[in-house]
């Protein structure tokens, strides 16, 4: 299977933490210290509201990382990190413009969030707000940085938000 493949795949399947899925083992592999794509997407694909009052309160994103040599995504070693900007950035405007929100999952906890699907392992995580944003579309970039440093890039992810 190919790695777009998988991505399209991945996209559309329910996550499965703990059940027994085909060609995966029920403990996790060693974490991969570099991968060369990384792949995020939200589930649902829209801004969540967690508690009772009015309002979107955050994003719930999964997001998986591929080696060129494996099939399945792998867990990873050092941070991962989540951007989100105000409005549509493109990804050469991701590099220069001061996110609106960064979350950042350290190495130690990675693994509370590792869960597997039919594609691999993969990291499900909350990303909550303070303030939502006040416009009317946002765009949401995953980076992972290796213990060496290392940093591999997400595509922009773009999501229309409800109108105020």
């Amino acid at each position: 299977m190919t790695r777009r493949i998988a991505a399209v795949l991945l996209a559309g399947l329910p996550w499965t933490a703990g059940c027994q899925l085909a060609g995966l083992s029920s403990s996790s592999p060693r974490p991969a210290k570099q991968v060369d794509e990384v792949f995020v997407r939200l589930s649902p694909p829209t801004a969540l509201n967690w508690d009772d009052r009015p309002g979107p309160d955050g994003l719930q994103a999964r997001v998986n990382f591929f080696r060129h040599d494996d099939d399945l995504s792998v867990p990873v070693d050092g941070t991962v990190e989540f951007e989100l900007f105000e409005g549509r950035t493109s990804e050469k405007s991701v590099a220069e413009k001061q996110p609106f929100y960064t979350w950042r999952f350290e190495n130690g906890e990675l693994e509370r969030h590792l869960s597997k699907t039919i594609v691999g392992w993969g990291y499900e995580m909350r990303l909550p707000w303070d303030r939502p944003p006040k416009v009317s579309s946002i765009t949401l970039v995953t980076r992972h940085r290796s213990s060496e440093g290392k940093v591999r890039t997400s595509k922009p992810l773009f999501l229309a938000l409800t109108p105020k």
